[in-house]
């Protein structure tokens, strides 16, 4: 069953908007949502800073389902470059570098953000952050020696990435992400953002277009 939107210029019909039952309902939901001001310290971002749907995702490299959404929510990104952002927010779930962990649920996942932001520093994270989720059950058990071949696959100078990964400056830019995480009760992963609404579920990307056409008005 459609639901639809009549906008008016005056007394003429400006424009009508379709949005199916499921879209009309989680936009009536989303609108219930508080907003939260979020920062990203230090996080890598694609789209456009003026965007209309500010998306902010934090992830683990080792969740399998942090591997769907993040691949869906980078292809809406792609697919609407002006008018998305997306912001990606590390939170490894690995007692290494996260004090909120007090059994390892994903042991290794800092040393993945440490690469991956690492491989950024090359202009690389993106093709590091993709092939990460690619590569999730490779990297069921993280060595350095896969972390390596999958940066001389990317050629990135590995003198240094290695240097970067162990480097002091980057613990630190990935603790900040993960403060940021425990200053707003964030324990999760996924957990995602948009404009400073954290949702209960990853909606469909039906659904985030009719969000994005909702916000654009």
């Amino acid at each position: 069953m459609q639901k639809y939107k009549f906008y008016h210029l005056g007394a003429a019909i400006f424009a009508i908007v379709a949005f199916s039952s499921s879209s009309q309902k989680f936009i009536e939901e989303y609108k219930k949502i508080r907003v939260e001001n979020i920062s990203h310290p230090g996080a890598y971002t694609t789209g456009s800073r003026d965007a209309t749907l500010k998306i902010v995702e934090f992830f683990d490299y080792l969740c399998p389902y942090c591997s769907t959404v993040s691949k869906n929510l980078k292809s809406f990104a792609e697919e609407n470059p002006d008018t998305v952002e997306l912001v990606f927010m590390n939170l490894p779930l690995d007692k290494e570098c996260n004090s909120m962990v007090k059994n390892d649920v994903h042991p290794g996942a800092c040393k993945l953000s440490y690469a991956a932001y690492c491989a950024g520093r090359q202009n690389k994270f993106h093709e590091f952050h993709d092939q990460l989720f690619t590569l999730q059950m490779y990297f069921e058990v993280v060595t350095q020696d896969k972390i390596s071949k999958l940066a001389n696959s990317l050629k990135l100078d590995m003198a240094a990435f290695n240097n970067c990964a162990s480097s002091k400056e980057i613990r630190d830019v990935i603790k900040k992400q993960i403060e940021v995480a425990k200053k707003f009760d964030i324990k999760h992963t996924p957990t995602v953002y948009i404009n400073g609404k954290r949702l209960k579920k990853m909606p469909e990307k039906e659904i985030l277009n009719a969000l994005l056409q909702h916000e654009s008005f």
